[in-house]
């Protein structure tokens, strides 16, 4: 099957569909997409005008969580436990990816120090509710899962700003902070991004308003 993967650069939903993809050791092609100018191909790919589009033998799918559950199906091994239960109980915690994704999009894009600081709570919030689930060192064991797909580009960026700085985002969550440099350590998740992805991030995030809020927690002077 030809699969390739339609891209935004700083993307983290693109890469939860890249991680899973190198996990499964699957050969796939990356096409990068600038969003602020879309071409007409991308938007007749995309029916929500965003990314990731995974086109499959010419078959457009789109919503990484969608993607990943089709990557499953086709490609080997399953991720999803055999069970009912164990494959309800992980697509829930898939689902928790999302507000992990949402909660530190505000934490870090907050226009006022107490917007700030109401997405770093929610951010805990999520975290609390991981570190109750955590097998480790994976979310499930040793086992690469569809969880660890879902949570990855966010926990791999927080690993990214803590190593740049005196940051302790993980500080009160222990299980999360050894499942966040589990992962950050697996070539299918450093893989998963462009070459100079930290550099790139590091700078993002210092433009946003955000930043002046928390330099001194999060970024080493």
């Amino acid at each position: 099957m030809k699969l390739e993967v339609v891209s935004w650069v700083f993307c983290p939903y693109v890469h939860r569909v890249t991680a899973l993809l190198a996990e499964k050791q699957a050969a796939f092609e990356v096409k990068y997409v600038d969003l602020a100018s879309k071409p007409e191909w991308f938007v007749q790919l995309s029916p929500t005008g965003m990314v990731p589009v995974l086109v499959a033998d010419g078959t457009p799918l789109f919503e990484s969580l969608a993607i990943n559950e089709f990557i499953d199906e086709v490609c080997a091994p399953r991720m999803l436990p055999d069970s009912p239960i164990g494959r309800a109980r992980h697509r829930a915690m898939v689902r928790l990816g999302e507000d992990l994704f949402n909660t530190m999009n505000s934490m870090l894009t907050a226009a006022t120090e107490e917007a700030h600081d109401k997405g770093r709570r929610a951010v805990h919030d999520v975290f609390a509710g991981y570190e109750r689930a955590i097998e480790g060192p994976l979310f499930a064991g040793g086992s690469f899962s569809l969880v660890d797909a879902a949570a990855a580009p966010v926990l791999y960026r927080c690993v990214v700003l803590q190593r740049s700085s005196e940051a302790r985002l993980f500080q009160d969550f222990p299980k999360v902070a050894r499942w966040a440099e589990a992962l950050a350590d697996r070539p299918s998740v450093t893989g998963g991004v462009i070459d100079d992805f930290v550099a790139s991030y590091l700078k993002r995030v210092r433009g946003f308003r955000a930043h002046s809020f928390f330099a001194g927690k999060y970024f080493s002077s």
